[in-house]
C-alpha cells in the first residue's frame, strides 16, 4: 500500500520504528523512511514514501508520539539528518553497517533503490532489537541548551559580518582613525563608535552605520543574555563539566548537545570515535 504520505514501512501495534537511508545524491535531500507504525490493523500493510527532511519529520509527529529513527551508520553522510532530527527532539538509533550484510537478501523485490535500502534498515533494527543500538535523544533541559547555543552560534556569526561591513564603513568616514582588532564585540567600544557617529554630520552613510552599529549592540546584548541563560542551564545539568579545568560554559553546552545522551556510550573510546578521535 502506498499512502498519500508515503511512509515506506509495515502497519502493526507496536512502537514505531522509523528507519532513514541517505542517498549517495545530498543535494537533493531526500530521506527514504521506512518501520513499523502504530495502526489498529493487526495484519502487516506495506506503506512507500520518499520525502525531504522537512516533509519528513512532519509526517513522523503525525504518528506515534514513541517513535525512533533507524539511521545506517554513514556518519558523513548521514549527519546532518541526524543533528536535524536531534534538534527536533526525536530519537535517533545508528544501526552499523555491519548489520546490513543481509539484511537485503529478504526483500521481494529486485535490485537496490532507497525504498528496499529503508525497509532493509529497519527490519535490520527490529532484528536486532532497537533497545539494543546506542540511542542519541535530546529531552527537557539538554535540548533546551543545545537550541539555545546554536541561536547564540547564529547571532555571533551575524554580528561578526556586521561588524566586519561596519569596519569599512567607518575606514571610509575617518581613514585616520585605527580601531583596534577584535574590540567591537566589546560594549565599551561600541558606546564610543555610536557616540562619535551621533556627533557627525548626517549624511546617507551615517546613517547606515548608526543603523549597523545599534544593530550590533542589540547583539551583543542578546548573546550576553543567552550566555547567561546557558550558564545557569548548564551549572543544573552538569557541573561536573565546568568543574574541569579549561572547559568553560560553552564548550560544556557544545558538549552536552553533541553527545545526545552520554548513556549510549559504553566507554570513552567510543565517545572519542563519534568526534572523529583515534583512542588510544
Amino acid at each position: 500500500m502506498t499512502s498519500s504520505n508515503g511512509v515506506t514501512g509495515s502497519l502493526a501495534n507496536s512502537r514505531v520504528n522509523v528507519s532513514v537511508r541517505e542517498p549517495s545524491n545530498q543535494q537533493e535531500h531526500h530521506h527514504p523512511v521506512a518501520g513499523r507504525l502504530t495502526d489498529a490493523s493487526p495484519s502487516p500493510r506495506p506503506v512507500s514514501l520518499t520525502a525531504p527532511s522537512v516533509t519528513t519529520q512532519r509526517v513522523a509527529q503525525q504518528l506515534d508520539g514513541e517513535r525512533v529513527w533507524v539511521i545506517e551508520d554513514v556518519r558523513h553522510v548521514s549527519g546532518s539528518f541526524e543533528r536535524f532530527l536531534i534538534d527536533r527532539g526525536e530519537t535517533v538509533v545508528r544501526l552499523p553497517p555491519r548489520l546490513m550484510a543481509k539484511a537485503r537478501e529478504g526483500v521481494r523485490e529486485r535490485g537496490k533503490s532507497d525504498p528496499i535500502d529503508a525497509l532493509a534498515i529497519a527490519r535490520a533494527a527490529l532484528r536486532e532489537g532497537v533497545e539494543t543500538l546506542p540511542t542519541a535523544r535530546l529531552a527537557g533541559v539538554e535540548l533546551e541548551i543545545r537550541l539555545l547555543a546554536l541561536h547564540r552560534e547564529r547571532l555571533v556569526g551575524e554580528r561578526t559580518r556586521m561588524i566586519n561591513e561596519l569596519r569599512w564603513q567607518l575606514h571610509d568616514l575617518w581613514p585616520d582613525w585605527e580601531i583596534p582588532k577584535r574590540v567591537l564585540i566589546q560594549p565599551a567600544w561600541q558606546t564610543k563608535i555610536a557616540r562619535r557617529l551621533a556627533r557627525a554630520e548626517t549624511t546617507v552613510q551615517v546613517q547606515i552605520a548608526r543603523d549597523m552599529i545599534a544593530r550590533v549592540r542589540e547583539l551583543t546584548r542578546t548573546i550576553t543574555q543567552l550566555y547567561e541563560q546557558l550558564a545557569e542551564l548548564v551549572h543544573q545539568v552538569a557541573p561536573q563539566l565546568l568543574a574541569e579545568k579549561g572547559l568553560g560554559v560553552l564548550i560544556a553546552a557544545k558538549l552536552i548537545g553533541e553527545i545526545a545522551g552520554i548513556d549510549r556510550f559504553t566507554n570513552d573510546a567510543q565517545l572519542a570515535r563519534i568526534s572523529g578521535c583515534a583512542p588510544i
